[in-house]
């Protein structure tokens, strides 16, 4: 039957090979070899081996499989692949050999409505592109073997379909764009082996509840690669280039989903930044990273951790280092809070700078921690004090302090204080000037006045005799001053003190 605008075929039986329409719009048929025209619908309780690689007119608009099928296999120009309305469609191996879905043409596209109950999409087999700039946007889909892009800058988008009922898409291998500049985004889905970027220029997105139980691999050339909303990833390899990863929960708000990072993550070769932004947690092991960058984000340091150039905290975000581990960069920048516990070392070639707080505050003066290279301050440095057992918190720098130090101190029991030393900072270079928080020098506690001076090298609180006013410091021991003093002989007694201070000094404390 002819009509104005196209041809339609309906025959319930083909005996011949092949079936060839000239310029048709719209060919329906089922269980053929070769198909010829601009659009070809195959329908049909069973599609066995449909091979459409030889397509006489390369203006072919799109291929549409509405029901299940054994496999399709497309080796021509530009297709547009679309499955749709289908009743638990499974494409496997076709007739040629074949495994799963083969688009071997121009720029394919391939996309599937998983709307409705009783409807899912599984590909028993591999899903592969061909060597042009391919698209698959796929709900709900089952691949039970790998995914692979091939040449071309492929875009693959997994999610789960809308429902009802709810269904999240899994892929049993891996995904693989190839080379050129890919784009691969996983989310609501389950990726049991590798997500990989190959060689180019790749983007990297794996987020909303989606599991990647391999690596994720962005292979050579500048990446980009994002971990969010409660994703979960075992292993981060940028590859060689200039690429950067983003660990991000900025969908549900700050600090309320988790992101699982399980294994080293390593930016290897070339000028690499890694992004912490909303996310709350402890990081394995960061490799090869020339910027670490915090923003909004709460990050404890589990392992010792190198970055070439710069880490920079910003004044939402929390770094904490603690026990023995250690920060090693060139230099960091802290407009937030870095919390430096136990014996924790941060290591600068060029200088830490802190324009907000640098604390050791924890609620025990037990904190010791290490800023080896030089510390730019024009923020605070916390530490906790107890004045009654004349212990606290020493932070020790091994280089300058190019700024004025300002000390914020959280005294644990100001009731009951001694008259003993309480060395504070200690800098084994230049030591520049400290105040306390407030601007002054003096702190009272327990009836006893500190000031705060500069012992040889250590920034101390020494008690007064006359309090705040008073210009005679008494050390804690020192039976020769204290006689000398209690005789009346005020001014040799002052001599006697002052030089008795000046060799004990930071020793004098208990």
């Amino acid at each position: 039957m002819n009509k104005k605008w196209g041809l339609s075929v309906v025959m319930t039986t083909l005996a011949l090979g092949a079936l060839t329409v000239a310029k048709a719009q719209t060919v329906a048929c089922a269980s053929v070899g070769t198909l010829a025209g601009d659009k070809c619908t195959l329908n049909g309780a069973n599609i066995a081996g449909v091979n459409i690689n030889s397509l006489t007119d390369n203006a072919v608009d799109s291929i549409v499989v509405t029901e299940s099928g054994a496999g399709v296999r497309i080796q021509a120009a530009p297709l547009d692949i679309t499955i749709t309305d289908a009743i638990h469609l499974e494409l496997i191996t076709s007739t040629l050999g074949a495994t799963g879905l083969d688009l071997q043409g121009g720029d394919d596209t391939l996309t599937n409505n998983e709307s409705g109950t009783g409807r899912e999409l599984t590909i028993s087999g591999n899903m592969t592109g061909g060597d042009g700039n391919d698209t698959a946007d796929v709900v709900g889909i089952n691949v039970n073997g790998d995914v692979f892009g091939n040449a071309g800058d492929d875009t693959l988008t997994f999610t789960q379909s809308m429902g009802p009922p709810v269904r999240r898409s899994v892929v049993t291998g891996n995904i693989d764009g190839g080379d050129d500049n890919d784009t691969l985004s996983v989310s609501f889905t389950d990726v049991t082996g590798d997500l990989i970027g190959g060689l180019g220029d790749d983007s990297l997105t794996v987020s909303g509840d989606a599991t990647v139980v391999g690596l994720i691999d962005g292979g050579d050339g500048n990446d980009a690669m994002t971990v969010g909303d409660s994703a979960s990833v075992d292993d981060i390899n940028a590859g060689a280039g200039d690429d950067t990863v983003l660990v991000n929960s900025t969908f549900s708000g700050p600090l309320t989903t988790h992101v699982a990072l399980n294994a080293p993550i390593d930016g290897g070769d070339g000028v690499d930044t890694f992004t912490f932004e909303n996310w709350e947690g402890t990081p394995p092991d960061l490799l090869n990273w020339e910027t670490l960058n915090l923003t909004a984000s709460i990050v404890t340091l589990g392992l010792t951790t190198a970055v070439t150039d710069l880490v920079d905290i910003d004044p939402d975000s929390i770094l904490e280092i603690g026990t023995t581990l250690g920060m090693t960069t060139a230099l960091l920048t802290n407009a937030g809070e870095l919390r430096l516990f136990d014996q924790a070392v941060v290591t600068v070639s060029n200088e830490l700078a802190n324009s907000n707080r640098v604390t050791l505050v924890d609620g025990a003066t037990d904190d010791t921690p290490t800023v080896t290279g030089n510390f730019n301050n024009t923020g605070t440095v916390a530490l906790d004090i107890n004045t009654a057992d004349h212990s606290a918190d020493l932070l020790t720098i091994t280089g300058d302090n190019t700024a004025q130090l300002t000390l914020a101190l959280s005294n644990l029991d100001p009731a009951n204080s001694d008259n003993t030393n309480i060395p504070l900072v200690t800098v084994n270079g230049a030591p520049g000037t400290a105040v306390l928080e407030g601007g002054g020098t003096t702190l009272t506690a327990g009836g006893v006045t500190y000031e705060l001076q500069l012992l040889t090298d250590t920034w101390t609180l020494v008690p007064l005799a006359g309090g705040a006013g008073g210009a005679v410091s008494i050390p804690s021991t020192g039976l020769t001053s204290l006689v000398l003093a209690l005789s009346g002989l005020a001014g040799i007694a002052f001599t006697v003190m002052r030089r008795e201070s000046k060799r004990r000094e930071i020793t004098t404390h208990a």
